[in-house]
């Protein structure tokens, strides 16, 4: 955030401390969006560490192909500066320290805001959590993230994509949201009822799935999904990301998005990005059963 103005910054502060410490984490934040009724006119700049860089062209193919709603132009943090003006709007990955000042954790988000006064006072509109309660993620992990996927949960080039198609969705449909929202789609979740949920192994990363025995997989699996009354397969955060951008059939997958003070699990449909089910937990900082329980009841009830 070289760009940030100290208005900026306490704004993002009082925000998180507001929302936060109740319910930290979940799929999207959307507010402010009357903000966002000149974005269809204007030009969507997006904040890219090396936007001509081949390890970042997938993602700038992903923000060419699926972002409809406006004109885009990529441009570095080094050219920011110059754009920061009255009425156009950004998109870039954000890092913040966690909880206070002094906090070591950080969080990471993919944000979208608009400059909305000459001196480069900005609106937020969207925040999508990215990862939080990072421990080793360096002030430059925007250049990481898109170049490297370095220490990437809910991340890669496929769920990037959905990220890209539910924002726009609910910036058409003027929809603000908070990631204390319950979701539950009943249409989409009777689909769900009847196929396979698809988990990425990174929600397990506490268990040290990678590096347990099958043996021990199996028993992870089982006591977590207990009573889910579907389908379900563990593959990787790679294989997921493949299967989205590869897959012709909608399928549903999980996403957990772990917070200081709570856990957020949701279930996205593959091809729309559309959030079928969301739902926060407080004070549980792995993923169990009791994160799924809701989830169940309501697959059970259908």
């Amino acid at each position: 955030m070289q760009h940030t103005s100290k208005t900026r910054i306490l704004f993002l502060f009082a925000l998180l401390f507001l929302i936060a410490p109740k319910k930290s984490s979940a799929q999207f934040y959307m507010y402010n969006l009357k903000y966002a009724q000149g974005l269809s006119e204007g030009t969507l700049y997006i904040v890219m560490p090396n936007p001509t860089s081949p390890k970042e062209k997938a993602f700038v193919d992903m923000y060419n192909k699926y972002w409809t709603m406006s004109k885009v132009q990529f441009i570095k943090p080094s050219e920011q500066k110059k754009y920061l003006v009255q009425g156009n709007y950004f998109l870039e990955i954000v890092i913040m320290k966690a909880g206070s000042l002094n906090h070591t954790d950080k969080d990471i988000y993919l944000q979208l805001y608009q400059c909305i006064s000459k001196s480069g006072e900005d609106k937020i509109l969207v925040m999508v959590p990215l990862f939080q309660v990072a421990t080793d993620v360096p002030d430059n992990s925007p250049t990481l993230i898109y170049e490297t996927n370095t220490n990437q949960r809910n991340w890669g080039v496929g769920i990037f994509r959905n990220y890209i198609l539910q924002i726009q969705s609910l910036l058409k449909e003027e929809k603000e949201t908070l990631p204390t929202k319950t979701v539950a789609n009943d249409a989409e979740l009777a689909k769900l009822k009847s196929s396979t949920l698809f988990v990425p192994d990174y929600v397990l990363i506490d268990y040290n799935y990678d590096k347990a025995s099958a043996d021990e997989k199996k028993k992870i699996t089982e006591k977590i999904f207990q009573n889910y009354p579907s389908e379900y397969e563990i593959i990787t955060t790679n294989e997921l990301n493949n299967k989205i951008l590869n897959e012709n059939e909608p399928f549903y997958y999980l996403v957990l998005v772990t917070g200081h003070a709570d856990n957020t699990v949701s279930i996205v449909n593959s091809s729309t990005g559309e959030v079928i089910f969301n739902d926060t937990y407080s004070a549980y900082n792995k993923l169990d059963n009791h994160h799924l329980k809701s989830l169940i009841s309501k697959l059970k009830s259908i």
